[in-house]
Protein backbone atom coordinates (compact mmCIF):
# COMPACT_ATOMS: atom_id res chain seq x y z
CA UNK A 1 0.00 0.00 0.00
CA UNK A 2 0.70 3.41 -0.87
CA UNK A 3 2.60 5.63 2.08
CA UNK A 4 -0.09 8.62 1.71
CA UNK A 5 -2.75 5.96 2.15
CA UNK A 6 -1.35 4.65 5.26
CA UNK A 7 -0.70 7.99 6.05
CA UNK A 8 -4.83 8.66 5.88
CA UNK A 9 -5.67 5.11 7.45
CA UNK A 10 -3.51 6.26 10.76
CA UNK A 11 -4.79 9.58 10.82
CA UNK A 12 -8.28 8.25 10.69
CA UNK A 13 -7.71 5.11 13.40
CA UNK A 14 -6.05 7.90 15.53
CA UNK A 15 -8.66 10.35 15.56
CA UNK A 16 -11.20 7.29 16.56
CA UNK A 17 -8.44 6.23 19.31
CA UNK A 18 -8.53 9.81 21.00
CA UNK A 19 -12.33 9.73 20.68
CA UNK A 20 -12.86 6.02 22.49
CA UNK A 21 -9.96 6.33 25.01
CA UNK A 22 -9.00 10.29 25.24
CA UNK A 23 -5.61 9.23 25.24
CA UNK A 24 -3.51 11.48 23.13
CA UNK A 25 -0.17 8.94 23.96
CA UNK A 26 -2.20 6.06 22.36
CA UNK A 27 -3.68 7.91 19.27
CA UNK A 28 -0.50 9.78 18.48
CA UNK A 29 1.73 6.82 18.67
CA UNK A 30 -0.96 4.15 16.97
CA UNK A 31 -0.51 6.90 14.28
CA UNK A 32 3.24 7.83 13.54
CA UNK A 33 3.93 3.74 14.18
CA UNK A 34 0.96 3.23 11.26
CA UNK A 35 2.81 5.44 8.89
CA UNK A 36 7.15 4.79 10.32
CA UNK A 37 6.70 0.87 10.63
CA UNK A 38 7.70 1.49 6.73
CA UNK A 39 11.11 2.56 7.75
CA UNK A 40 12.01 -1.11 7.41
CA UNK A 41 11.57 -0.71 3.70
CA UNK A 42 14.76 2.18 4.08
CA UNK A 43 16.96 -0.45 4.70
CA UNK A 44 16.00 -2.76 2.59
CA UNK A 45 16.54 0.21 -0.11
CA UNK A 46 20.21 0.69 1.29
CA UNK A 47 21.17 -2.83 0.71
CA UNK A 48 19.69 -3.18 -2.53
CA UNK A 49 20.52 -0.19 -3.78
CA UNK A 50 23.17 1.29 -1.68
CA UNK A 51 22.88 5.21 -0.87
CA UNK A 52 21.31 6.25 -3.83
CA UNK A 53 19.40 9.26 -3.08
CA UNK A 54 16.50 9.51 -5.23
CA UNK A 55 13.18 9.73 -3.28
CA UNK A 56 10.92 9.29 -6.50
CA UNK A 57 13.31 5.67 -7.34
CA UNK A 58 12.93 5.02 -3.46
CA UNK A 59 8.99 4.82 -3.58
CA UNK A 60 8.80 3.26 -7.01
CA UNK A 61 11.18 0.41 -6.16
CA UNK A 62 8.87 -0.71 -3.24
CA UNK A 63 5.41 -0.29 -5.28
CA UNK A 64 6.71 -1.97 -8.11
CA UNK A 65 8.43 -4.92 -6.13
CA UNK A 66 12.19 -3.78 -7.83
CA UNK A 67 14.88 -6.15 -5.43
CA UNK A 68 15.81 -9.78 -5.35
CA UNK A 69 16.01 -10.14 -1.57
CA UNK A 70 13.65 -8.20 1.33
CA UNK A 71 13.59 -8.61 4.81
CA UNK A 72 11.11 -5.93 6.06
CA UNK A 73 12.45 -6.52 9.74
CA UNK A 74 9.34 -4.63 11.25
CA UNK A 75 6.59 -6.14 8.85
CA UNK A 76 5.88 -9.33 10.87
CA UNK A 77 2.72 -10.64 12.41
CA UNK A 78 5.22 -12.57 15.00
CA UNK A 79 6.13 -9.22 16.59
CA UNK A 80 2.17 -8.29 16.52
CA UNK A 81 1.81 -11.24 18.71
CA UNK A 82 4.48 -10.63 21.13
CA UNK A 83 3.29 -7.14 21.56
CA UNK A 84 -0.49 -7.57 22.34
CA UNK A 85 1.15 -9.74 25.23
CA UNK A 86 3.39 -6.84 26.25
CA UNK A 87 0.71 -4.48 25.66
CA UNK A 88 -2.07 -6.63 28.23
CA UNK A 89 0.63 -7.21 30.43
CA UNK A 90 2.38 -3.53 30.81
CA UNK A 91 -1.19 -1.45 30.17
CA UNK A 92 0.68 0.97 28.65
CA UNK A 93 -0.83 3.15 26.12
CA UNK A 94 2.21 3.77 24.30
CA UNK A 95 2.85 0.42 23.81
CA UNK A 96 -0.73 -0.50 23.19
CA UNK A 97 0.07 2.58 20.53
CA UNK A 98 2.38 0.69 18.69
CA UNK A 99 0.34 -2.44 19.12
CA UNK A 100 -2.32 -1.20 17.04
CA UNK A 101 -0.25 1.08 14.39
CA UNK A 102 1.27 -2.19 13.21
CA UNK A 103 -1.59 -4.23 13.09
CA UNK A 104 -3.69 -1.93 10.90
CA UNK A 105 -0.86 -1.25 8.76
CA UNK A 106 0.06 -4.74 8.47
CA UNK A 107 -3.87 -5.17 7.88
CA UNK A 108 -3.93 -2.87 4.90
CA UNK A 109 -0.55 -4.59 3.54
CA UNK A 110 -2.05 -7.76 3.40
CA UNK A 111 -5.09 -7.09 1.97
CA UNK A 112 -3.78 -4.49 -0.67
CA UNK A 113 -0.13 -5.74 -1.66
CA UNK A 114 -1.35 -9.23 -3.18
CA UNK A 115 0.88 -11.58 -0.74
CA UNK A 116 -0.32 -14.42 0.90
CA UNK A 117 -0.93 -14.40 4.61
CA UNK A 118 2.65 -15.96 5.59
CA UNK A 119 4.39 -13.38 3.34
CA UNK A 120 4.24 -11.14 6.33
CA UNK A 121 5.65 -13.33 8.17
CA UNK A 122 9.24 -12.48 9.42
CA UNK A 123 10.26 -16.07 9.59
CA UNK A 124 8.18 -17.11 6.39
CA UNK A 125 10.71 -14.84 4.85
CA UNK A 126 13.71 -15.83 6.83
CA UNK A 127 13.33 -19.49 6.08
CA UNK A 128 13.41 -18.51 1.95
CA UNK A 129 16.40 -16.26 2.43
CA UNK A 130 14.04 -13.13 1.80
CA UNK A 131 14.61 -13.41 -1.77
CA UNK A 132 11.61 -12.18 -3.57
CA UNK A 133 10.28 -14.28 -5.70
CA UNK A 134 10.44 -17.16 -3.05
CA UNK A 135 8.09 -14.97 -0.96
CA UNK A 136 6.14 -12.91 -3.41
CA UNK A 137 5.58 -14.96 -6.66
CA UNK A 138 5.69 -13.37 -9.20
CA UNK A 139 6.97 -10.54 -8.01
CA UNK A 140 10.91 -9.26 -7.79
CA UNK A 141 13.89 -9.14 -9.59
CA UNK A 142 15.95 -12.34 -10.61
Amino acid sequence: MKAHYHAGISLVLAIALFTAFRSISLSITAFLTGIFIDIDHGFDYLREYGFRFDIRFFFHSFNETLYKRVVLLFHGWEWVMLLVIISFASRNPIIAGITIGIVSHLICDQFTNGVSIWGYFFFFRLRRGFIVSRIFPGKGLE
